[in-house]
């Protein structure tokens, strides 16, 4: 971690003097207590755009509060239970990031709204040291939960269903019971990253948002 930390901390320190040029006025150290606000604040939106399916909200944010030269870095170990399945790395832009957002919503928008259940985001800064003005290098640990719930698939009636359907329709006796309807699945996930971030405020304004970011955790996913 100690090698990540000098690594970040010296790309943070070029992507700084870019991000500094023209800032004229705005030279004013960026607070602990500032940086809590504006992650208090991201898991609290992103919490309640999830819980309510307003997808719409969570592209709003990626548009706000991601710097346009951000890039964002992911590798990530998939479990089933105990079992490792796999590890994916990923390397994002906020182009990226804003284009899968927009594929993400259009997918999740097409399922029922309360097809995600006990959804849940946690984020902790657990450490925090300014890098000149307006930009500090942030570290996290996230914690994202939440369950999919999927809806019961339609399967072919069995024999005995299709006889036990046309003697009641014969005997003209209602079928209250719906037929040829399997079980839905629900999907578990729990997701646990540490995170490095380069927190900055936006040209021009006094906004937060997040720069260079590197996470590393596992997600541990569930069929029920």
């Amino acid at each position: 971690m100690t090698g990540l930390k000098s690594l970040l901390a010296g790309s943070a320190t070029l992507m700084l003097v870019t991000v500094t040029v023209g800032a004229h006025a705005q030279d004013q150290q960026l607070s602990e207590q500032e940086v809590e606000a504006f992650l208090e604040q991201t898991e609290q939106s992103m919490t309640q755009a999830v819980q309510n399916a307003d997808f719409d909200k969570v592209l709003d944010w990626t548009e706000n509060r991601i710097a346009e030269d951000a890039n964002f870095s992911m590798a990530l170990e998939i479990f089933a239970g105990d079992e490792r399945k796999g590890f994916t790395s990923l390397s994002l832009s906020k182009e990226d990031l804003v284009k899968l957002g927009g594929i993400s919503a259009g997918v999740l928008s097409g399922m029922k709204k309360d097809a995600i259940e006990d959804y849940s985001l946690e984020i902790e800064m657990t450490d925090f040291t300014p890098i000149g003005p307006n930009a500090a290098f942030v570290q996290t640990k996230m914690t994202e939960r939440g369950r999919i719930a999927f809806p019961p698939m339609a399967s072919s009636p069995t024999q005995d269903e299709q006889g036990a359907s046309t003697s009641a329709q014969q005997s003209g006796a209602a079928d209250t019971q719906p037929r040829g309807q399997a079980g839905g699945q629900a999907a578990e996930m729990e997701g646990t990253v540490q995170c490095s971030h380069i927190i900055q405020r936006s040209e021009g304004s006094q906004d937060l948002q997040m720069g260079l970011t590197n996470c590393k955790g596992e997600a541990r996913i569930g069929m029920n």
